[in-house]
Order: structure tokens, then sequence, then C-alpha cells
């Protein structure tokens, strides 16, 4: 039986959503593929109960969180063997040069240095020192703290043990990807991508408006995310996206075009058929399918209904579908309240 390891980061099983849904499906109408889950969270106090039962195809499920310790491996390099080539490295993935995760894979696996142990290194504070000197406004501890935090996760996926299996699929780019990609480059075998939403631009559009890291280093954060995609984009043998304008995306990025496949979601219209009709064929309803999170950016949406309403007043929205964020919603709730007042 095929055995497919499933890679997925912040979703299935334990948070509700588009594809947490989509992964339940895909596993639940696969009876002859014997799956394994690898799912990566933030942190530990994100895996809790599951919220959906795994299929009986479902033979293992690995947990991989970002923020745990790693089992204790004496090591006491202070120096590297090449503290040049590491430097080189760093530098080159944060500014967006060059990518240079495969030397990175080679440095926490075949030389089997412990993550906590690279970010202490003399050549790890080199790179933190030669960007606070480059960068107007950027002091040597927050470019060393920001550094760590950035990096430290990355070397933990990248020492990650990799499950067994015929082919590896992520739903996802970032951690997702690179974790696919290292486990692509580790065994040999194949590996799927399967994009729902560009995620560097997600994680470019959170940073933009973030205040959890120091200004000067948000635009190396997000080269770092781009980096990280165009290194899973490198070992993927198909890219999948749900629309032309996603694949253009994955393209602009660093794709092989001749890897992308555009798979749209389909929509069983038989559901929807027996819905009740508008009494009145003059107003004009427009239904919206979404999930209460800041992430999907439902304030834009209403604040270009309400610019639409100005302009035809015969227009009504529906907002359908869960809630992830209370508070956003809430916040939601109060836009639309004033918008109606005015």
């Amino acid at each position: 039986m095929l055995r497919v390891c499933m890679i997925l980061e912040g979703c299935y099983p334990f948070v509700r959503g588009g594809v947490s849904t989509w992964i339940h499906q895909y596993l639940a109408q696969s009876p002859d593929i014997e799956f394994v889950l690898w799912t990566i969270h933030a942190s530990k106090d994100d895996v809790k109960t599951p919220l959906y039962q795994f299929p009986e195809n479902v033979k293992e499920h690995h947990i991989l969180t970002l923020d745990e310790e790693m089992p204790h491996r004496k090591h006491s390099h202070n120096k590297l063997a090449d503290d040049t080539r590491f430097i080189d490295a760093i530098y080159r993935l944060v500014t967006g040069k060059g990518d240079s995760f495969e030397y990175l894979v080679e440095m926490v696996r075949d030389k089997n240095i412990p993550p906590e142990s690279l970010i202490k290194t003399e050549a790890f504070l080199e790179v933190a020192r030669r960007l606070s000197n480059e960068m107007v406004g950027l002091g040597l501890a927050d470019s060393y703290y920001n550094l760590q935090s950035m990096f430290l996760p990355i070397f933990k996926v990248l020492s990650a043990t990799v499950p067994s299996a015929d082919i590896y699929h992520s739903a996802v780019t970032g951690y997702g990807g690179m974790l696919g990609a290292m486990a692509s480059i580790v065994t040999h075998k194949p590996l799927i991508l399967t994009e729902h939403g560009i995620y560097p631009r997600e994680r470019e559009e959170e940073l933009i408006s973030s205040d959890w890291t120091v200004k000067p280093m948000r635009h190396l954060w997000i080269m770092m995310f781009y980096e990280m995609s165009q290194f899973a984009y490198k070992y993927a043998a198909k890219v999948t996206s749900l629309f032309e304008d996603a694949r253009e995306r994955q393209i602009k990025i660093g794709c092989d075009p001749s890897k992308c496949v555009v798979i749209p979601n389909g929509i069983d219209i038989t559901r929807l058929k027996d819905l009740p009709m508008p009494e009145s064929s003059s107003e004009m309803h427009i239904g919206a399918f979404v999930r209460f999170a800041a992430i999907k950016d439902l304030k834009t949406m209403i604040l270009a209904f309400a610019y639409a309403r100005q302009k035809m007043n015969n227009l009504t929205l529906h907002i359908m579908g869960g809630t992830d964020d209370q508070v956003y919603r809430q916040s939601c709730e109060a836009l639309i309240n004033r918008l109606n007042d005015t």
C-alpha cells in the first residue's frame, strides 16, 4: 500500500478551517492510501485535543513544536570547522541573496550539530554584528535575538527525525515546505506541494502590521519566508494552486513553471439547488463564506461593500462562516454597526 506522509502547519487536527476540512476529506476519501501525519505547531500550547477523528488509514501522527527543547546532545563547539561558509550561508539567507538551506541540512544532520549549539557560535554572532553595522537603528542585541528567533526554529525543523514514507505531501510552504524539502533530500523520495494560499505573502502582511519585532528586522523576516518557499519549490516534484493568479505568484517567487498546476476548489452545486431565491429581483444579494480570523482581512471586504453600497443601494451582504477569533468577530460586527448608522 502506498504510504504518504502528510505535512501540515498550524491547522489539522487542532484547528478548524478550510484547509483542515480539505485535509480531513482527502484522508477519508483515500482509503487505499496509508497516511502518516507530520504536524508543525508554533507552541506546545497549540497541541490540544484533536477536533477531528482520524480515519482508519491514518497510521501515525508525529508532532513537531517549534518552541520545544531539543533532546540534549553533547557538543562543545564555539567555533565551527568552517566559520566563513556558515557566516555566508546565514547572511545570504537572511538578506535574500541566495539559497543555503542544503548547507544547513548538512550542518544539522550530517555533522550532527545541535540547533542550540549553532546559535551560540562566534560565527552566528558575527552575522548579527554584520547586520547591526549595515542597518540604521539596529542594535547588536536586537540583531542577535531576532536572528536567534528566526533560525532556531529552522535548525529544529532541519534536524527533525523523518517518518518513513513513499511520498511526502506538504500543504504549505513555510516551515512545512522546508520540512518536506529536507525529507526529500534525506530519503530521496518525492515531495508534492499543495498551496491553498501563498505563504510568504500572508506572513508579509502579518509582519508589516506587527509590533513583535523591531522595524529594521521586518524586511529580513519577510525575505526569509520567501527563501523558505523557494527551498520548498526547488525540491517539490509538483506544485499545485487554486487559481491562475496564485500559480503566477508561485512562478514569480521562483517556482519552475513546469511544476505548477492549477486545481480549483470544487463546489457540489446540487447541495445548493434548494436554497430559496430572493423575493425581489431588484435586490442583489452577495454571499461571503468566510472564517472570522484576522488573517482573512474581512474588514477590507466590509469596507469595500460599504463603498459599493454608496453607488448601488440595492445591495445586501450575507456573511456566513465559523469564528476562530471572537474578538476579531466582535470588531467586525462593530464596524458593520458603525457603517449602518452612517
